[in-house]
């Protein structure tokens, strides 16, 4: 026994960091979703590690442009190598 129904899908794009850009007040990225996602933002200085740190502060937006700024406050300032990654939160 099955059904089948007909109607619309709706498949959103993978979530993905548009934009990093970095200059002397720090590491600028900057993404699309959709208005009122909450997101939090990760690093690490390796590519695998076994654990990224969280930033202490989510992100959210009125318009589908989002972005944050690391300034170096929450990590130890510049260094060499920094990943990102980006965590859906709602």
């Amino acid at each position: 026994f099955f059904r089948v129904r007909e109607g619309l899908l709706i498949t959103l794009p993978p979530l993905s960091i548009s934009s990093i850009t970095a200059s002397g007040g720090g590491v600028l990225l900057q993404w699309g979703a959709a208005p009122g996602s909450e997101f939090r933002v990760e690093w690490s200085s390796t590519l695998a590690p076994p654990s990224w740190a969280p930033f202490t502060n989510s992100v959210t937006s009125g318009n589908p442009d989002f972005n944050f700024l690391d300034d170096g406050s929450q990590t130890g300032g510049p260094v060499q190598t920094r990943y990102y990654r980006l965590h859906q939160v709602r």
